[in-house]
């Protein structure tokens, strides 16, 4: 986020556009199709968990082999309107074929793991237990417009599965 007082005016934006009140609902740990399955919650309990209108940043564990140099991630919970808290993901990616970070902003479900950029369709789950938090990409956009245009895509496959690891604080914004 380059800047902050620009997302705080987004984010109540977008909470308006939310059409049901959201309540946050407690998820029962789930059995998925991983090793580590059993210990992981879906989006909304890991929202569940955070204090109103907080952030948690992670770093992602990338392979040698990898075409991404760098990717973070921040979950963050905007309670500034309480009765339509707005719940979110940004995930900053940096390629190695280039110097730049590209920036991706998800709106995360109250109710499953799924969280979506509006314009291109982009998706990702989220599911995390303590300090570890695994995004599975079903395809999305690192840059571009929403018609589709001069657009760089999230390399990799659909069904990709980035882990991270959570910071002790967030890198502060240049």
């Amino acid at each position: 986020m380059k800047n902050p007082i620009f997302l705080s005016f987004l984010l109540p934006v977008l909470a308006l556009a939310n059409p049901k009140p959201s309540a946050t609902k407690p998820f029962a740990e789930r059995n998925l199709s991983s090793p580590r399955a059993s210990t992981l919650v879906p989006a909304p309990e890991l929202f569940a968990r955070m204090a109103p209108n907080t952030k948690r940043c992670f770093e992602a564990r990338l392979e040698a082999s990898s075409p991404l140099e760098a990717v973070t991630a921040q979950l963050f919970r905007d309670d500034s309107t309480p009765e339509y808290p707005t719940f979110g993901l940004e995930l900053k990616t940096q390629l190695k074929s280039q110097k730049k970070f590209f920036s991706t902003f998800f709106l995360c479900s109250e109710d499953s793991a799924e969280c979506s950029v509006e314009c291109d369709g982009g998706l990702v789950e989220l599911f995390g237990k303590d300090q570890e938090l695994e995004v599975r990409s079903k395809g999305f956009v690192l840059s571009g417009s929403c018609d589709g245009s001069n657009t760089v895509t999230f390399p990799g496959k659909k069904n990709q599965t980035l882990h991270f690891q959570e910071l002790a604080v967030c890198p502060q914004q240049p």
